[in-house]
This record gives C-alpha cells, structure tokens and sequence, in this order.
C-alpha cells in the first residue's frame, strides 16, 4: 500500500471505507473535513487527509483529464485538482464536493508496475496534496 513517510503532521491515521479498494484517513482534531455522513464539514477535521487503492486499473488518459499533472522518471504518473475538475464522470452526492468548485483538492495517481489507480486527497489545500504526494512510499500493510 501507500503511504506518506511520516504520516501526516497534526493528524491520526485510520482505516477508512473506499468502495471497491482500501484507504487509510488521517483525522485532524479540526478543520475541514468530511463528516461520517459523507458531507462536507468546515470544521470537524475527519479524513482530512487520504490515500486510497481504488482497485480498478490506471489508465493514462484519465489521469491526463485532470487540470496538472506530474510526470516522474520511473513512469510514475499524477493528475490533480479541485475534486471534480476532471474531465471524466465523477458521480458524488453531494453538490458541494461534486464541482470544480469543492474545496477537497483530490489526484489520481498510478505507478509503474502496478496496475492500479491510487487516490490522494485533501481537504486542506493544494500545497498539503502536493506535500503529501512528494513524501509517498510503498509500505506494508499492518
């Protein structure tokens, strides 16, 4: 699985629901979050933070759909932005996090050679994605 060497500051990692894959939140004791529910919350801090395995396969176009996207040297592949900004259907409940305009920064990301396609997200901002994306390591599952 995936995970961001040395967690994630401020928060506490935990096992969370991913139709179809696995994930591990981590919760921040405030903050934006997503409520148990699967509403956006401004405050409550919950899966501030995310890594999933969707268990689906990785495929190229998609992760190019989204708005950046960062190419490493061993194949690695990353598309992100605002949760909703790519260009393939997104299917979501809730208005709110279902747009381009959804404060939940969110990327696709595949590496070679798995064929699997990794989430990553977070509800605190862009530059905390990005944190989170650059410090990414293959760890196993306890």
């Amino acid at each position: 699985m995936l995970a961001p060497e040395g967690g994630v500051e401020g928060a506490t990692p935990r096992a969370a629901n991913f139709a179809g894959g696995w994930a591990v939140a981590w919760d921040a004791t405030d903050g934006p979050g997503m409520a148990a529910d699967g509403s956006y919350c401004e405050d409550c801090g919950r899966s501030a933070v995310g890594v999933a395995g969707t268990g689906v396969g990785a495929q190229e176009a998609v992760i190019r759909s989204w708005p950046n996207v960062i190419e490493y040297a061993d194949g690695s592949l990353v598309g992100y932005g605002a949760e909703g900004s790519i260009g393939a259907e997104i299917v979501v409940d809730d208005p709110f996090t279902s747009s381009a305009d959804s404060p939940t920064q969110l990327a696709y990301i595949a590496i070679p050679p798995n064929d699997c396609l990794y989430n990553v997200w977070s509800r605190r901002s862009e530059s905390e994605l990005l944190d989170v994306i650059d410090r990414l390591r293959l760890v196993e599952a306890p």
